[in-house]
């Protein structure tokens, strides 16, 4: 005689499965109408590849903590730096420019915070395209271009297109 948990399991393996040869999964060949559904081996057959796949290398490793502090690091430089902008602002407007006013230096940062936004939707489009880590290398190498650059500025325009362009489209 089975017991109440072995009936129980069958009955929700027979449900699951159900449910999955019901739901129909679109593919490639939606376009033209074609749909296929999931069998139940096909979808268990899936879910273990995928295990396995999530399972080949130790979470925890002496590589695993060098992405994670390349990820602080890239993080720090483009959102850090961008968030930070009032120190550079108070520098400016003392030491550098003292006589532009407030209004005018902060433009260059409010360019930087612009661009880095709306930069996001291309970078989404290219992360898509081209590897992620040669798309952080290309832009830290154009942060790294835009400072070097503002150093050498002698007015507010060419640090809001040093600072403020450069940088927002290098972070």
């Amino acid at each position: 005689m089975e017991s109440f948990s072995e009936r129980k399991s069958d009955d929700t393996e027979a449900s699951i499965a159900n449910d999955i040869d019901d739901k129909a999964l679109i593919v490639d060949g939606a376009s033209a109408g074609h749909k296929t559904k999931w069998t139940t081996v096909e979808f268990v057959a899936t879910a273990d590849l995928r295990a396995e796949e999530a399972t080949d290398k130790p979470a925890d490793g002496a590589y695993a903590w060098m992405v994670i502090f390349a990820c602080f690091i890239s993080l720090m430089l483009s959102i850090g730096i961008n968030d930070a902008y009032g120190v550079y602002q108070q520098h400016y407007q003392l030491t550098e420019f003292p006589e532009a006013t407030t209004a005018v230096i902060s433009w260059i940062g409010t360019v930087q915070f612009l661009i880095m936004s709306v930069g996001g939707v291309l970078s989404g489009f290219l992360c898509e395209h081209f590897d992620t880590r040669v798309l952080n290398a290309v832009g830290a190498v154009i942060m790294g271009i835009a400072f070097i650059g503002g150093s050498f500025c002698t007015s507010v325009g060419q640090l809001m297109v040093t600072q403020g362009l450069l940088y927002g489209l290098g972070a």
